[in-house]
Formats: structure tokens, C-alpha cells, sequence
């Protein structure tokens, strides 16, 4: 359900990225305008993808850059010129943690948010042919891409490699390629269009389960519910189906097409959802539509019967279109600012606690070194003046120096008596 600051944010062949806010008027629920909050000039070409994941916003252009913004401070992130082609496909995990790209040069990237470092690159993805289109599961388990070769791959992003390839070359109509793939709101499904119908996959039967054929070019889907699909055509019209259960295993099952109206002049650009209206008293769902001529309309769908809420005229030609629940992302910004501050807090309490236990053993160390030294000194003093009273030092005493002179005399005077012919000793004086 669309809420009150919201924002809409659309990309445009003039290089620009443009946001606008869901404002309210008289209190009236379904008496909204968009305001124009955002109008960045990121790029030198063309915006050609967006995606919204969390708090950051991505945008991939002409120019083959991925421009990063902080939507909730509504401040540029980072840049990121890792392909070499432009960039036609942006997508965040579900849980916001990681981003993924994909471009005209064949690669598919997984970038992380926050650090935006590189984890994984996949190169000749799509038999070296460019890559249009992503989309990743509401688990973050699994992605789908699709590309210029016409073929839909899954990627298993938890080993981070292939699962499967699906040709869709025979199932594509007057030499027209696929135009985009996405994943119903629980997962349960799939649907990619191809020039004039669309295919609704299940997951579970591995196998086509609906088809949707239209007198148009199909140029945008999106799932309004897990069996309510919107398609949007060349001409401006839109149509709402309701996707019944097929009855027997193994076949299609019947399609409804509950409403059909003009949504804008020419061509239906973008579509996205707001999801189910949050009043237990009526059964309705909103949701958005972009045009090619620069119109945005925010619509509502009740029964059968559609209502325009708002309308704005960007003036210019958009491309591309995301939707930021703006509310949530304030909410939690101010709920980890709180829990930062709470956490700040209590880190310099136990900082000081730490301090003050380390003060006190410092104290205590030093009286007992003090206590120690000072009973190492006075038991030096006593050992040094019992050695100096019993024992004195000999080789100063005078008669201990007559005593070895008179032997030594002695000695030399028997050598002389005894030693005839031997050498001459002399005596010493």
C-alpha cells in the first residue's frame, strides 16, 4: 500500500534521476500529488536501470556506471565502472545485503552494499551476449537473468553458479527476443514477456502455467498478487488478469482478465506494485504505471473498477522506475541510531568501570612494590654489616703480608742447599 512519503524515483534518456514524494491533500486517503523531492544528474548517458535495496538506491546507465545514493540523507554513495557495456539491469537481495548488475558486455556482478567491493563476477553469462534483465527471488537464494540470446539462465546465488538454462528462442514471436523477467510477490512463480504475450511460470511444475496473450506489444508486467498480473502495452492501454489454478496436473490453467483501461497516451513504460491496501473493510491494491511520454500515475484497484489517485508530467522521457518506502527506511535509521547511541553509552560506562578497576590494581601493584622494596633494602643493610663484623678482608692485612714474606724466604734458602748445579734462583726483596 502506497503511504504518505513515499517516493517514486524514475530514470531518463535526459541522464537524470528523478524522485518524487506521495504528499497527501485534505486528508483524504485518495486525495493524493507527487512533489518532486530528488533531481540528480549522476551520469553522462541515459538511465537505462534502478533498483531499491534498503536505504540505498542504485542506478546503471549508457555511460556503463553504476551510481550509488543514500536515499534517506539523499546523498550520493560511491560509484562503481566495473562494465564495459551499459548497464541494463540492477537488482538488491532481498535483505538489502548485496547488489547485482548485469550490462551489454555479458557480465553479471555481485557487489556488496555498504563496502561495494566485488565479490563475484560472471562473465559470458549469456553465451558472451548481452544481459537485459534480472531479477532475484524474495529468498536471495536465486536470481533469474535473461538476454540478447533469448535464453532465461537461474543462478543459484547461495554456490554462486548456474542451476539451470532455458531456450526460449522458439517461444519468441515475429523475430522479437524476450523483454523482461520477474518473480511474483512469495516466489511461487515467474513471468517473462515476449513481444505480444506473456508466460507465467511455476516453480513447482518446473513448467508454463499460464499464457496471456494481447493484441499489442507487451511492453511492462508486474504482480499485483501472486495470481493478479498487470500488463502494459504499446498502445497505453493496461490490463489487470486473475490467474486461476489449473484443474488438471500437467495442463495451463485459465486466466480472467478482470480490467482493462487506458493508463497513458502511448506507451506503458514501467510498472510496480505498492502491494495490497491495509484496510480490513475493503479488498483493493495499489500500484504505479510510468509512461515513455514522462506521465507517472498512481493507481487503485478495487473489484473490478481502477481509480486514478494522482498524476504528474515529469517533462521527461523516462526509462526506467523503483519505488522507496521512504517511512521504513527513516523508521529504522532512527531505530539504529538509537540502538548506536544506547550501545556508545553503555561502551564508555564500561569503559570507565575498566578504568576505575584498573586504577585501584595500579594503586594496590605500587603499595605492594614499595612495601617490597623497601624490605629488600633493609635486609641488605643487615646482611653487609654481618660480614663486614666476622669476616675481614685478608688481603689488606698487613700481617698476613709479613707472614707469606718470611715463608717464601724460607723456602728459597732450602732451595739453595739442595739445588747445586741446578739454575740460580734469587731471592726476592
Amino acid at each position: 500500500m502506497a503511504q504518505p512519503g513515499d517516493l517514486i524515483i524514475v530514470g531518463t534518456y535526459e541522464e537524470f534521476v528523478v524522485g518524487y514524494t506521495i504528499v497527501p491533500e485534505d486528508d483524504n486517503e485518495k486525495k493524493w500529488s507527487l512533489v518532486q523531492t530528488i533531481a540528480c544528474h549522476s551520469h553522462k548517458g541515459s538511465v537505462r536501470s534502478l533498483a531499491n535495496g534498503g536505504a540505498y538506491l542504485a542506478s546503471g546507465s549508457l555511460d556503463e556506471t553504476v551510481q550509488l545514493y543514500d536515499v534517506v540523507n539523499q546523498v550520493e554513495c560511491t560509484l562503481l565502472n566495473h562494465h564495459s557495456g551499459t548497464v541494463n539491469a540492477l537488482a538488491f537481495t532481498e535483505n538489502g545485503t548485496h547488489l547485482i548488475t548485469a550490462g551489454a558486455d555479458g557480465m553479471i556482478a555481485i557487489i556488496r552494499s555498504g563496502s561495494w567491493f566485488t565479490e563475484k563476477k560472471w562473465v559470458g553469462t549469456h553465451s558472451g551476449s548481452g544481459v537485459t534483465g534480472l531479477s532475484v527471488h524474495p529468498s536471495g537464494k536465486l536470481a533469474l537473468s535473461i538476454g540478447t540470446d533469448n535464453r532465461l539462465v537461474t543462478w543459484n546465488l547461495v554456490k554462486g553458479r548456474k542451476a539451470y538454462v532455458t531456450d526460449l528462442s522458439s517461444r519468441c514471436r515475429n523475430g522479437q527476443g524476450v523483454g523482461d523477467v520477474q518473480w511474483s510477490p512469495s516466489g511461487s512463480s515467474y513471468a517473462v514477456y515476449m513481444t505480444s504475450h506473456v508466460e507465467v511460470y511455476s516453480v513447482e511444475t518446473a513448467g508454463v502455467s499460464h499464457t496471456i496473450t494481447c493484441s499489442e506489444k507487451v511492453t511492462a508486467i508486474t504482480f499485483l498478487d501472486d495470481d493478479v498480473i498487470l500488463v502494459g502495452e504499446e498502445n497505453g492501454e493496461a490490463s489487470v488478469h486473475k490467474l486461476l489454478p489449473p484443474s488438471k496436473s500437467g495442463e495451463e490453467g485459465e486466466k480472467e482478465e478482470v480490467v482493462r483501461f487506458q493508463a497513458h497516451e502511448r506507451r506503458v513504460k514501467c510498472a510496480r506494485s505498492f502491494g495490497p491496501v491495509k484496510d480490513a473493510a475493503r479488498d483493493a491494491i495499489q500500484f504505479v504505471t510510468a509512461s515513455s511520454t514522462g506521465n507517472i500515475c498512481v493507481w487503485e484497484l478495487e473489484d473490478d473498477e481502477v481509480e486514478k489517485i494522482c498524476e504528474v508530467n515529469t517533462g521527461c522521457r523516462i526509462t526506467c522506475m523503483t519505488l522507496v518506502d521512504l517511512a521504513k527506511e527513516l523508521q529504522i535509521k532512527l531505530e539504529n541510531d538509537e540502538a548506536a547511541e544506547k550501545a556508545i553509552s553503555n561502551l564508555v560506562c564500561l569503559l570507565r568501570d575498566i578504568s576505575h578497576i584498573n586504577s585501584e590494581r595500579s594503586a594496590k601493584t605500587l603499595r605492594r612494590a614499595k612495601k617490597r622494596t623497601a624490605s629488600e633494602s633493609s635486609d641488605t643493610s643487615i646482611v653487609s654489616k654481618k660480614k663486614s663484623s666476622s669476616q675481614p678482608n685478608s688481603l689488606n692485612s698487613p700481617s698476613t703480608s709479613l707472614k707469606k714474606e718470611k715463608r717464601l724466604k724460607k723456602k728459597i734458602k732450602k732451595n739453595k742447599s739442595s739445588s747445586a748445579g741446578q739454575w740460580d734462583v734469587s731471592s726476592i726483596e
